[in-house]
């Protein structure tokens, strides 16, 4: 889990140099292939989702990180929540009350974060998906 989350802590070094990366589509293009693999085993590993989660909660906490590489771990999340294949991500999220708990804990801190910032409207963005896949349940 830590390499995974070492590789888009050096992404957002690479994404914040150079055009390539102003182009949202080539942004997408790019989180799909790094994050692809990364879903299916948040998917089918026992507890690794609450893992993953709560690590990034904590890495972007820590504030030691750049803008580019919080964004990139908030487009990150949404992807994977995102995610529907073969299961969609919200399904399984919605089967675990600890797992809402977490998501919701986790949105609701990196929101408070970039709130005030260039990131508030992503942070939005993630906190509203996070509450329509929670309330959605109930």
């Amino acid at each position: 889990l830590n390499s995974i989350l070492s590789l888009c802590e050096v992404s957002g070094s690479f994404w914040s140099k150079g055009s390539y990366f102003d182009d949202t589509e080539a942004q997408q293009l790019y989180l799909a292939k790094l994050m692809g693999p990364v879903a299916v085993l948040l998917r089918y590993r026992k507890g690794m989702l609450k893992q993953f989660l709560e690590t990034v909660s904590k890495r972007v906490a820590a504030q030691g990180l750049s803008e580019t590489v919080v964004e990139i771990y908030m487009k990150a999340i949404l992807m994977i929540l995102k995610s529907k294949d073969p299961v969609l991500m919200t399904i399984i999220i919605q089967r675990s009350d600890d797992l809402q708990k977490v998501l919701l804990s986790v949105a609701k801190s990196i929101e408070t974060i970039v709130s005030g910032g260039p990131l508030a409207h992503l942070g939005g963005k993630l906190q509203h998906h996070v509450n329509t896949i929670c309330s959605s349940n109930q």
